[in-house]
């Protein structure tokens, strides 16, 4: 179901809808159900979590263009059309960090997707288990063994735990 979210972000979007609407549709009371949209949730939080890049700084500075080449006009984006650069060597260097830049600026923007969607899904799972779960030791339980089955790193794990309280839950 889920995919690589980078390369085709249309996947995010429908596999959020996917997990919303598994919880928007489970009804109180029905454990069975309760149990396979956590168990989905959590999936999808950590495919999310594979996506984002734990290296990536957002106040990174943004090259939005390679440095000029001398006597050469520049479009509006700051760029040299390559064609117009006559050495073939630094065409070639041209190109290269054009691309280089494009491929950052495209990573950028999903990374900042990704935080963006990772911080809504969280939002919605907390809403989910504390309208899903009673706060009872059985539903802690299946919180914590369905929490501990699941692929998330053990960071995440443990920031869930401390987001995710529901009424009476002691930890």
């Amino acid at each position: 179901m889920f995919t690589d979210f980078e390369n085709d972000p249309s996947h995010i979007f429908q596999a959020l809808e996917e997990v919303g609407s598994a919880q928007r549709h489970t009804a109180r009371g029905d454990t069975a159900a309760r149990r396979r949209t956590l168990a989905l949730t959590l999936d999808f939080l950590a495919t999310l979590e594979q996506q984002i890049d734990p290296k990536w700084d957002p106040t990174a500075p943004v090259r939005r263009a390679p440095p000029r080449v001398p006597d050469l006009p520049v479009n509006p984006r700051g760029e040299i059309d390559p064609a117009q650069i006559s050495d073939p060597e630094t065409r070639a260097r041209y190109e290269q960090e054009l691309k280089v830049i494009k491929d950052n600026l495209k990573h950028r923007s999903a990374q900042l997707e990704l935080r963006r969607i990772e911080e809504h899904a969280t939002d919605h799972l907390k809403l989910f288990v504390e309208r899903s779960y009673t706060g009872s030791s059985e539903d802690r339980h299946e919180f914590e063994e369905l929490l501990e089955a699941s692929s998330l790193s053990d960071a995440r794990k443990k920031s869930l735990r401390k987001l995710v309280k529901p009424r009476l839950w002691p930890f």
